[in-house]
């Protein structure tokens, strides 16, 4: 039988996007409390992409450094694995390193960094202004990149879908048109010059 606290954990998880989406759709933000959420995720994501780029830089992850393999063996019973001494999400498919910078680990920073990307494209689409439009390009780069240091194929997918969705509702469909190019382009790369052991990850 399952313990009690164990259902409570489960019901939290259940209830928490619910819960925030109820919390958020009736929430009434001045415009300075708004733009101070906004200011704020954008300034997490890109001190995440920063950390994560040291990591790629120094080709070490942060949480070898800071006893996260200590923390799971003590609290949570769990040993290490995989290549680096960490767990098998700090690799990919072919045992190249995965960086998660502050995060859990790199899903989850993958994961993450989908909301502060998708204010950057709201941003770009939206201002009027061509200096503006250079910084949010140069910044959606920049956040574009922590997606390959975290190689998850499933925040890329979803960063993908994403995409589409804000260019469906903004009717901004010259942005599906790159979508789909960019796509094929990935396509053609990985089907005829990726190495095979990418092939077989993707």
């Amino acid at each position: 039988p399952v313990a009690f606290t164990e259902k409570i954990f489960y019901l939290k998880n259940i209830l928490y996007l619910p819960t925030a989406y109820f919390l958020g759709r009736n929430s009434s933000l001045t415009q300075k409390q708004f733009k101070y959420i906004i200011y704020s995720i954008l300034s997490l994501g890109i001190l995440a992409t920063v950390v994560a780029l040291f990591e790629s830089y120094f080709n070490t992850h942060l949480h070898s450094l800071i006893g996260y393999s200590d923390y799971n063996f003590n609290v949570k019973n769990i040993s290490p694995s995989g290549h680096y001494g960490l767990t098998w999400t700090f690799e990919n498919g072919y045992n190249e390193k995965r960086f998660g910078a502050f995060f859990s680990d790199p899903l989850e920073l993958s994961a993450s960094m989908l909301l502060p990307f998708s204010i950057v494209t709201a941003l770009l689409l939206h201002t009027k202004f061509n200096q503006n439009k250079i910084f949010y390009l140069i910044l959606m780069v920049f956040l574009t990149y922590i997606f390959a240091l975290g190689a998850s194929r499933s925040s890329v997918l979803g960063l993908i879908l994403m995409l589409i969705y804000i260019a469906l509702m903004l009717k901004f469909y010259r942005l599906i048109s790159i979508l789909f190019l960019v796509i094929l382009i990935m396509v053609i790369y990985t089907l005829n010059f990726a190495p095979k052991e990418m092939e077989y990850y993707l």
